[in-house]
């Protein structure tokens, strides 16, 4: 699974953008989701799969957002659970 520069939810588009280390600022989060410029940031890794699970955690809470799931959207538990649940479908072989 490759990783979009872009993708679109609901109408809308939303920016992709995988980070190299040297360019990343947050030392507390490995991807961001900033709603209000539909941006969607993440921290590369080498590894495939953590890389993947980033960005579909992100995408997760950019769906939400759309969904206007509120609750959810906050839920970084959830958030996280559903986004390593869907890594494991996309993967399976």
């Amino acid at each position: 699974m490759k990783i979009p520069k872009t993708v679109r939810l609901g109408g809308l588009q939303f920016t992709v953008h995988v980070i190299p280390a040297k360019e990343w600022k947050d030392e507390e989060a490995v991807g961001l989701f900033h709603p209000d410029s539909r941006t969607i940031a993440v921290l590369y890794d080498k590894n495939t799969e953590t890389l993947l699970h980033r960005y579909l955690h992100e995408l997760e809470h950019a769906i939400l957002h759309v969904m206007n799931r509120d609750r959810l959207y906050k839920d970084e538990a959830f958030v996280d659970l559903h986004s390593c649940l869907l890594l494991q479908a996309l993967l399976a072989k």
